[in-house]
């Protein structure tokens, strides 16, 4: 699990430091990044069918878009402002 999380995380950094729209500081990367990667492991974890072969997509995992942790996490942020 923690191999998992390790790879999320460091996927989520480059995905964080790689936007267009509006850079944040290293330092809040590196605070945020492995909160959003959790929460795309737990959501993809629970959209996986039990009766179905378990498919790790760390691409979809961490995609900013559609039912994914990190766009949960993206809408409570917008609405919470």
């Amino acid at each position: 699990m923690d191999d998992i999380l390790e790879e999320s995380t460091a996927h989520m950094r480059t995905i964080m430091l790689e936007g267009t729209e509006k850079q944040l500081p290293q330092e809040k990367v590196d605070v945020i990044a492995p909160k959003v990667s959790l929460s795309a492991v737990v959501v993809q974890d629970l959209q996986a069918k039990r009766v179905k072969e378990y498919e790790f997509d760390l691409k979809r995992m961490t995609d900013t878009r559609g039912d994914t942790g990190p766009y949960i996490q993206y809408t409570h942020a917008r609405l919470a402002r």
